[in-house]
């Protein structure tokens, strides 16, 4: 696979900022960065940093509606780490309420470009959550989703896989939960797995790498197989 999950942890905390000690020490040099986020209450005016000012790009779409019993869902990157990467990292917020966040990190090979995120939210009851979907541009993509859940998220647990997803390194927290799936050539859509039965949010985010970008233009001038 062209991405590889190398670690992840998570944290929670009630009131801006929330601050997160990665494990094993700061991101090395070129590694990606990926951040999920649920706030408990709407919050605005996000920002993720490390303790040297890095700043990590919010998700164009982030945040999610906020569906009320479950909360809302950001999403935020440091698509290649800079050689002074810090291992705190900050995230910032108006509006209170408690944070909860995951951060995992992947090597990758190539150059690897943001591609899109979508977001979905709804209040009827289910025990699987399986909205959004999201279709990466290129095969091999890696996707990221986060989802808020109004009851308490059973699966994926870390580090295990439910369907294409594999639970992020942080593990469940406050009953929500980050997911991602390495290679993605087709259409994904989150799936996690809760209970009791109630309404959620949720987001997801596409990255790939640029030896997509070469495969997709020798196929465009049919030169593929």
């Amino acid at each position: 696979m062209a991405f590889t999950h190398v670690t992840g942890t998570s944290n929670s905390h009630t009131g801006s900022p929330l601050s997160i000690t990665l494990p094993g020490g700061a991101p090395t040099l070129g590694q990606l960065v990926l951040v999920g986020m649920v706030s408990t209450v709407t919050t605005s005016a996000l920002t993720v940093k490390d303790a040297n000012n890095n700043v990590y790009t919010v998700t164009p779409n982030s945040p999610s509606t906020f569906q009320t019993g479950a909360g809302m869902v950001w999403l935020a990157y440091l698509l290649s780490a800079p050689s002074n990467a810090s291992d705190t990292i900050n995230i910032s917020w108006t509006g209170g309420g408690l944070m909860e966040a995951w951060i995992d990190i992947f090597n990758y090979t190539q150059t690897c470009f943001f591609d899109k995120d979508v977001a979905a939210n709804t209040g009827t009851g289910s025990t699987t959550i399986s909205t959004p979907s999201i279709t990466p541009t290129n095969s091999g993509s890696l996707l990221y989703a986060t989802a808020a859940a109004g009851g308490t998220i059973t699966h994926p647990i870390k580090n295990a896989t439910l369907g294409v997803w594999t639970g992020s390194g942080g593990a469940i927290v406050g009953g929500d939960m980050s997911e991602y799936d390495l290679s993605a050539s087709s259409a994904e859509a989150v799936e996690f797995t809760q209970t009791p039965s109630s309404g959620w949010s949720a987001m997801a985010m596409a990255f790939y790498l640029s030896s997509a970008i070469v495969i997709r233009e020798l196929s465009l001038l049919g030169c593929g197989t």
